[in-house]
This record gives C-alpha cells, structure tokens and sequence, in this order.
C-alpha cells in the first residue's frame, strides 16, 4: 500500500503542478500545498486523511513514519518510506522508493 500511496501522491503533485506551477520541496511547505489540492476527490483510493498529517506538517507512510521527499534540481523527484524499520538507509534495505517518470506516471523502485 506504501508504495501505491506515494505513487498517488506523485500523481497529485503532477496534476498540482500543471495548474498551479513548481511543487516545493520541502516537507512541510510541501504537505500545506497538498493539502490545498482542489483534486483531492479524484483520488478516492488514496487515503489522504492518513498520509498528509496537517499538525506535524508530515506525510506518513503505512507504518506512520515521515515520507522522504527527494528533491532533484529544485524539483520533487521522487517520494520515499523508510520503511517497516523506520529508518531511512537512502533507498536501500526496506526503503520504497517511488520516482517520477517523464511519462508523468511514478515507478516504484525495488529495493535490491
């Protein structure tokens, strides 16, 4: 489910960014510009009330720890979990990595 979850996610800041420009890249101005999404309702099997933790200014993966946003030239690359650990090993071990495509679709990065 993490990994559908930031694959979502991904395709919410896609849809985001084609109508109101450049997605930040910082977790909690990030999780503020979600959450002011006018899409949301699209988006019926993304479970937002869970993964965006408006208080903590957060996105939350299935095990409750914070998403990793991986930012490439100033803009969101990808969403990362660290994982059922809680411990994020840069993509390795149980880290999910799910990275933006040109396509505008997101791939989910096995660990290996």
């Amino acid at each position: 489910m993490t990994a559908s979850r930031l694959s979502g996610l991904l395709d919410m800041i896609e849809q985001a960014e084609s109508r109101k420009g450049p997605a930040p890249t910082e977790l909690s101005e990030l999780v503020r510009w979600l959450a002011m999404f006018d899409g949301v309702d699209r988006y019926p099997d993304l479970p937002l009330h869970i993964a965006i933790d408006l208080e903590g200014d957060r996105i939350v993966d299935d095990w409750g720890q914070t998403v990793v946003v991986i930012a490439v030239e100033g803009s969101v690359w990808a969403l990362a979990s660290p994982g059922a650990n809680g411990t994020w090993e840069d993509g390795r071990g149980d880290d999910i990595v799910v990275v933006r495509q040109p396509t505008g679709r997101a791939k989910w990065l096995q660990p290996e």
